[in-house]
């Protein structure tokens, strides 16, 4: 994987997906939309040649002065100019360039091609400060089109294929090509859909991590990552997976009976549920589990029953694209996951995705019927709600000790004070001895640091905000001992971890549940 180096342009990670029937989104898709549109129309150009001269330019820098239109447009030197615009308002518009009247915008208005387009104001176009006065061959020729783009100018712009259709129907009727009458059905042919889980050269462990991060699994509604972990679990431990009252799911090893040791993780996530559902299809929304709402305006949301049903253009407020939003509906942003530079991996839910994907490495290690003292692994229920799936556990074993399998909320990243919470990245897994739910016994402290250091397992110690599924045991007697991996922007669109923390994480667990199968007292 390459290094980003200065002057290297970036963009914003994002792929342009379907929502509804006759719609698009996708991060500033208008400028990729008029493009799509020239290269429809000259396909149809080459198959038809017109009787006159056509130029179709897909330019460049049309957010930096419009070098490649000015230059265009100088080269040419053509009688009619028609520009194709990014964003505008939501109903496609022909608009007059610079501050000249239009003959030709009324000319197009007029025509049976432009009637259902509106008549927009002035176009301004920037040439730079020592660019021409007026780049137009004939501004009374010239205009300029929008595509009728809703939330333009945002991460989650939206086009209609019907919008797309109408202005390429115009387009080809000033060429003088009107053999295509539906223009939307065309331009609307089957595409992708959302990009694939990715093949992971470097690292084909994370295939298993992906599968975890995309499954949906609102607290309380986590029914699709519980598939997921289901999909995942080695054959053998499948034969020993049980459901309790609450959803959490359970493999028991080694012996029957009540457990001596539980290593938790709990699957669901933060996310959004749906409170009331308006007539033309806008909804309110709450938070669940703590997400702040600022942080997730224009993305798109996902729901367990269809892959993207809804866009956030503002906080607290969604839109429902294809009308199918129900209340009490649970959405989440979109999520995958992405590789980053030095072993380090970004996504939604990597808390607490991660540790679930601890506990399936850990059991993926064992034998196919390991031997041994009662040891329960638990893939928790509504952690992120009040530690409800743990709490309803924890009141019906009376086990020695807990190991939660979670994140470290740290302060290592580049504008955070490093007082508390102080876990580097790559420095290794966590033994959270402090949260807000608790702390570990010191004697449970040095064991597991000597039984690190014995293996030689990078592990860290450290204080951290937050509570862990652990602590609803503690009032029954149980020893909690968190194990965590050190994660940056917790509850983000960009949550980060360090790949050799994950690992080491997956070594400590694995060493910790030989002791317990052994029998430790």
């Amino acid at each position: 994987m390459e290094r980003v180096r200065i002057l290297d342009r970036v963009r914003l990670g994002s792929d342009a997906f379907r929502i509804g029937e006759d719609r698009l989104a996708g991060a500033w898709i208008s400028s990729r939309a008029g493009a799509a549109i020239l290269v429809e129309l000259a396909a149809r150009l080459r198959a038809k040649p017109p009787d006159h001269q056509v130029s179709l330019a897909v330019v460049s820098g049309q957010y930096g002065d419009n070098p490649g239109l000015h230059r265009a447009l100088r080269r040419d030197q053509p009688e009619r100019v028609i520009v194709l615009r990014p964003g505008g308002p939501s109903q496609p518009t022909i608009q007059a360039v610079e501050g000249w009247d239009s003959a030709l915008r009324t000319d197009l208005l007029s025509s049976p091609a432009g009637a259902n387009f509106d008549k927009g104001g002035v176009a301004r176009f920037s040439f730079g400060p020592f660019g021409p006065r007026s780049p137009w061959p004939d501004a009374q020729h010239s205009v300029a089109v929008t595509l009728g783009v809703e939330n333009a100018g945002t991460p989650i712009e939206v086009i209609s294929w019907s919008n797309l259709g109408q202005v390429a129907a115009l387009l080809s009727h000033v060429v003088g090509d009107a053999a295509r009458s539906d223009w939307a059905s065309f331009l609307a042919r089957p595409i992708s859909g959302p990009a694939d889980a990715g093949s992971y050269q470097s690292h084909p462990d994370l295939r298993r991590l992906d599968a975890l991060v995309r499954a949906h699994g609102v607290s309380g509604s986590e029914e699709p990552a519980k598939q997921v972990i289901r999909e995942l679990l080695p054959k053998w431990a499948s034969s020993r997976l049980i459901t309790d009252e609450k959803g959490n799911l359970i493999v028991i090893l080694g012996q029957a009976g009540p457990p001596d040791a539980v290593f938790i993780a709990h699957l669901d996530e933060i996310g959004f549920r749906v409170t009331s559902v308006s007539t033309e299809g806008r909804a309110q929304v709450e938070s669940v589990g703590g997400l702040s709402e600022d942080l997730f305006v224009g993305q798109p949301l996902q729901s367990s029953r269809s892959p993207y049903l809804a866009i956030m253009p503002r906080s607290g407020s969604v839109q429902a694209i294809d009308g199918r939003l129900q209340v009490g509906d649970t959405l989440t942003p979109r999520k995958r996951l992405s590789e980053l530079l030095n072993h380090r991996i970004s996504a939604r839910s990597l808390d607490d995705r991660i540790g679930c994907l601890v506990l399936l490495e850990a059991l993926r290690a064992l034998d196919a019927n390991p031997q041994g003292r009662p040891v329960w692994f638990v893939f928790s229920v509504e952690e992120e709600t009040g530690l409800h799936g743990a709490a309803h556990l924890a009141q019906r074993t009376r086990s020695k000790r807990v190991y939660p399998i979670d994140s470290f909320v740290t302060s290592d990243s580049p504008l955070e004070p490093k007082r508390i919470a102080y876990a580097p990245l790559g420095a290794g897994a966590v033994l959270r001895a402090v949260d807000d739910s608790g702390s570990t016994p010191r004697q449970a402290v040095d064991r597991v640091v000597q039984l690190a250091r014995d293996n030689d397992i990078p592990l860290q110690v450290g204080v951290t905000a937050g509570g862990n599924d652990g602590s609803k045991f503690t009032a029954f007697g149980a020893v909690n001992i968190p194990l965590a991996f050190p994660l940056r922007y917790s509850h983000t669109a960009a949550e980060t971890a360090d790949l050799r923390d994950v690992r080491a994480l997956i070594r400590l667990v694995q060493v910790l549940l030989e002791q317990e199968l052994a029998g430790l007292d």
